[in-house]
């Protein structure tokens, strides 16, 4: 099945309230052209997903705007071939934002992203997410990385995270399952479910859940390498 086309993509967003100008657009669709030329060479994505570019990984990236405060820290865990940290900075300048990837290669594509796209305060961070130090985030954002609870352990041992700083985590739709295997571990590093976000693709027929956890109120972290 064939990918949308641009218009049929602003159409999608103006369903969940967003805009999309000419310059984001022109900044679309030269990342699109990268994406293209450089998947095979780097193994970006998969070649079912060379087909749905578009109408799922870039539509599926945009909406988390509309949950993020402005001019925030913003880290996109595993980010990969820049889903959804990239499409992020995008539409929201405003925001300063680390694409963390731990393979060479996909890191050395998204500097050229950022280069050729011109972002500015976009950086990427080519370590594990655990390894990071002297950074400090507002939110961090998991886009189908890894299961919760290991998400988790990524993030509570890293030395980068704020007192209040938010976690937007991405999965499939019974993510509700997820969240229930990892409630007391969740509870022990001292953070607790703020909300659920469905977000429906009547397009492709597809739902998907964001989950965003918040620090409870003087909540403290335990060693977790021992768990």
């Amino acid at each position: 099945m064939a990918d949308i086309t641009w218009s049929t993509f602003d159409k999608i967003l103006n369903s969940f309230g967003i805009s999309l100008d000419e310059e984001k657009l022109d900044k679309l669709v030269r990342y699109h052209k990268l994406l293209l030329s450089e998947r095979q060479r780097l193994n970006l994505y998969s070649l079912r997903d060379m087909e749905r570019l578009i109408k799922y990984h870039f539509v599926d990236s945009v909406v988390v705007i509309k949950l993020i405060s402005e001019n925030k820290v913003v880290a996109d865990l595993g980010s990969g071939a820049g889903f959804p940290g990239v499409i992020i900075k995008i539409f929201r300048p405003d925001l300063k934002v680390y694409l963390i990837e731990s393979k060479h290669k996909k890191a050395v594509f998204l500097e050229k992203v950022i280069l050729d796209l011109d972002l500015k305060e976009c950086y990427v961070i080519n370590k594990r997410i655990e390894e990071l130090r002297n950074i400090k985030f507002d939110i961090v954002v998991s886009r189908l990385v890894a299961p919760l609870k290991k998400t988790l352990k990524w993030i509570m041992n890293m030395d980068a995270f704020k007192p209040d700083m938010l976690i937007l985590y991405k999965k499939t739709r019974v993510i509700e399952r997820e969240l229930k295997e990892a409630e007391d571990f969740i509870r022990r590093v001292g953070y607790q479910k703020k909300d659920i976000v469905k977000f429906r693709y009547e397009h492709i027929r597809l739902v998907r859940s964001l989950l965003i956890l918040e620090r409870i109120k003087n909540g403290t972290t335990s060693n977790l390498l021992d768990n």
